[in-house]
């Protein structure tokens, strides 16, 4: 199981360094202007309703989070407890679990990006 894991870390890290290639040789984005603001129309506000609720483990401060194929991809982080875990969306369980170097800072997203340090 944590050959599985590190192969899984190895391909998502290999994609990240892809991708930061990839955008670096395209050529510069042009950002669009702000859309204007009428003082005429009045801010629309929006709602919700929670229609269901899954188990998480209360310690786990989630820092990237990915479902696919009814599981979730999870990178959590706090100094020395960081992992990134392959959990069963409807019990919460964690099916697997690859904890990060305690020495590496908690800092963003390990779920589909490499690590950094400044």
């Amino acid at each position: 199981m944590r050959k599985a894991a590190g192969i899984l870390i190895a391909v998502l890290i290999a994609i990240a360094l892809i991708a930061v290639r990839v955008s670096r040789r395209s050529s510069p984005r042009q950002v669009p202007s702000a859309p204007s603001i009428s003082a005429e129309a009045p801010p629309r506000f929006y709602g919700y309703q929670v229609v269901h609720e899954y188990p998480h483990d209360p310690d786990a401060f989630t820092q990237g989070l990915l479902y696919h194929d009814g599981f979730l991809y999870e990178s959590t982080g706090l100094r020395g407890r960081s992992s990134i875990r392959k959990v069963r969306l409807e019990t919460g369980a964690i099916v697997a679990r690859r904890d990060v170097d305690p020495a590496t800072p908690p800092r963003g997203s390990r779920i589909g990006m490499a690590n950094y340090s400044s």
